[in-house]
């Protein structure tokens, strides 16, 4: 056990892109779908939204694989994308859990996975103990919660792989987009100017309007400051006071 968990510490520390297969995460979740839908097939509920919630999200794994293998194999990945990438990937566990829980055992947040009263192992707990108790309510709330797991996911891939094999400009445009949209949304008004220090990019959405400054002018003097301090020996004004 030692070496299988050093051997899997030693993979990940040395990986460029964390080695997580999201379509293979895929297919094993097609698999606990048709066994479940074996078990009972006369249930009055079809479960087609959900396999093509698993569909989508397994193209979305093959589009990010091929983008990380071609990425990898140029040599060339940028290590703020490659940070922003398995940042992405570490999100995606999460994005399974639902606040709620399973119902009778909200102590169980995830929705692919959780152990039975006998602490047998079982998948699509939620759904699972639906179909097997006949409460075809709780079964249809059940899949609808499952597929907006499987379409936060699908999303969070499908950015990812068009992040890996988009080249800056287009990341840069896809970026300003994103804030152009959340930036419509706001109640209210607002600007935003963005640059990135090392490669000059920048994004300015009504960069140049005028707003009451607030507290908000103690940012560029802080800035001050400290470039001061970085530059040599420095003495704050009010040391002597």
């Amino acid at each position: 056990m030692a070496r299988m968990w050093g051997t899997l510490a030693l993979r990940l520390a040395n990986a460029g892109l964390l080695p997580l297969d999201a379509a293979e995460y895929a297919r094993h979740l097609r698999g606990f779908v048709d066994e479940l839908a074996a078990a009972h097939p006369r249930a009055p509920i079809g479960l087609e939204r959900v396999r093509a919630g698993v569909d989508a999200f397994e193209q979305a794994g093959e589009r990010l694989n091929a983008a990380g293998a071609a990425a990898l194999a140029a040599g060339s990945l940028d290590p703020a994308l490659a940070r922003r990438v398995n940042r992405g990937l570490r999100e995606l566990e999460r994005h399974w859990l639902d606040p709620e829980g399973i119902p009778g055992r909200p102590w169980f947040k995830h929705t692919l996975y959780a152990a039975r009263y006998t602490y047998a192992h079982l998948e699509l707990p939620g759904l699972t103990e639906a179909f097997e108790a006949g409460d075809w309510t709780r079964a249809g709330a059940q899949a609808d919660v499952l597929e907006r797991a499987l379409a936060r996911n699908t999303a969070l891939v499908a950015d990812l792989a068009r992040d890996l094999g988009a080249s800056r400009a287009e990341r840069l445009a896809h970026l300003e987009a994103r804030l152009a949209t959340l930036r419509e949304a706001f109640p209210g008004d607002m600007a935003i100017y963005l640059k990135h220090l090392g490669s000059g990019d920048e994004i300015a959405l009504d960069a140049d309007s005028v707003y009451e400054t607030f507290s908000v002018i103690k940012i560029p003097i802080m800035a001050e400051v400290l470039r001061q301090a970085e530059a040599g020996p420095w003495r704050s004004p009010t040391a002597s006071r």
